[in-house]
């Protein structure tokens, strides 16, 4: 296909005719993630060979952007997009940030924008003010509920065997069934702590 035929049909694709198969698919062969081969060649099975349609239409979703494509295949809602696009086009930025800057200074500010605007022009501080509350304070009868094998494994690690030593205890009274266990690993930490002294 020549590049001034191929041009041409990029600029219009309702021109293409069935003789055009053939030489798109050897495009799409060649250069299999060219987004326009592959989209003029779904448009023109689309025309011409239904058949093999849906097969070309799943693998053309893949390296294609879908909703030009779909407007490309489906022609009757091309004048839909025109009068009313589906997604509404965000501000860009002419080329630098003080231009992106401008834009958003010009756009509309919504309430929360205008709340903390407020905020800042009055320059409240803001005080915090520690109580010391029973509450806030953590109890200790709620921390030994927090004992477990693991906690005590990390603290071997971190070789703080006293404290290793007391959740296991803790542990052999609340899980009597594992009482061996504990009292095992109990002996093995005491012996521990007795060579190091």
């Amino acid at each position: 296909m020549h590049k001034d035929k191929l041009i041409q049909l990029v600029a219009n694709p309702e021109k293409l005719q069935q003789q055009n198969l053939q030489e798109l698919k050897a495009l799409v062969f060649d250069y299999s993630y060219c987004q326009t081969f592959q989209m003029l060649y779904a448009k023109v099975l689309s025309l011409y060979d239904k058949s093999t349609f849906d097969e070309q239409l799943a693998r053309t979703a893949l390296f294609v952007n879908r909703i030009q494509l779909f407007y490309l295949i489906n022609e009757q809602y091309k004048e839909r997009k025109e009068e009313k696009p589906i997604v509404e086009e965000l501000p860009i930025a002419a080329g630098d940030y003080f231009s992106y800057i401008e834009i958003e200074n010009n756009s509309p500010k919504n309430k929360t924008d205008e709340l903390i605007d407020s905020f800042i022009q009055k320059k409240e501080k803001i005080k915090f003010v520690a109580e010391k509350d029973e509450q806030s304070l953590p109890n200790r009868q709620e921390e030994d509920e927090y004992f477990s094998e693991t906690l005590a494994k990390i603290y071997i690690k971190q070789k703080k065997y006293d404290k290793a030593i007391k959740i296991f205890e803790k542990l052999s009274l609340k899980y009597p069934e594992k009482s061996i266990y504990f009292a095992d690993q109990i002996r093995f930490l005491t012996i521990i702590v007795n060579n190091k002294k």
